[in-house]
């Protein structure tokens, strides 16, 4: 319990946590956006047909987003603890500072990996509803996509709180990526390329 509460500490305090929850939230929202704007528009009414290729996604969005953390903070800690080193004419493996930064590399790569996840279950809930017939399909798209909208809106409002800049700001331009997305989407299913 003690090691879960030091885990949720250092990714609520630390910045490239921080940075990993954004980036990867944004790339997995726009993923899924992207995959049920298709769907959309391609007039798909089997909800398992939406569902499948969205997990097929996140799957590769968990691996590669723990395995390219990990690999990226590795390789910068392993840098900065040399270089460290080197200043201090010391090895500091074994160290409580050691391994505190190897830590915050395993738990940026388990965020990394983790957000997808919780973004996908988030936008393809009313796809579930439509499978156990609480929902309908038409609905269904409508409630993902302001699920969608949600999900940008109150990563640009977390956005601008770290940058302690204007929250609202910061919310409408993360929203603005999903518009930009239903707008794409929108002129290649009029263009007939959907």
């Amino acid at each position: 319990m003690k090691k879960i509460r030091e885990f949720f500490k250092i990714a609520k305090g630390h910045e490239i946590v921080r940075r990993y929850v954004i980036i990867t939230s944004f790339d997995a929202a726009l993923t899924i956006l992207g995959i049920v704007m298709a769907s959309f528009f391609a007039g798909i009414s089997d909800p398992f047909h939406i569902i499948l290729p969205s997990f097929g996604a996140i799957v590769a969005l968990m691996v590669s987003g723990f395995w390219g953390a990990y690999t990226a903070e590795t390789t910068e800690t392993k840098r900065s603890i040399k270089s460290l080193e080197a200043h201090l004419m010391k090895k500091l493996s074994g160290t409580k500072f050691f391994e505190k930064e190897y830590q915050i590399v395993l738990i940026a790569a388990i965020v990394n990996s983790i957000m997808p996840v919780i973004v996908a279950i988030l936008v393809l809930f009313p796809f579930f509803l439509v499978m156990t017939h609480e929902m309908e399909i038409i609905s269904a798209y409508y409630a993902s996509f302001g699920l969608m909208g949600a999900i940008l809106f109150n990563l640009g409002i977390f956005s601008g709180r770290v940058s302690e800049e204007s929250e609202l700001k910061a919310g409408i331009k993360m929203l603005l990526a999903g518009i930009i997305i239903g707008v794409i989407f929108y002129f290649l299913a009029i263009a007939g390329l959907l």
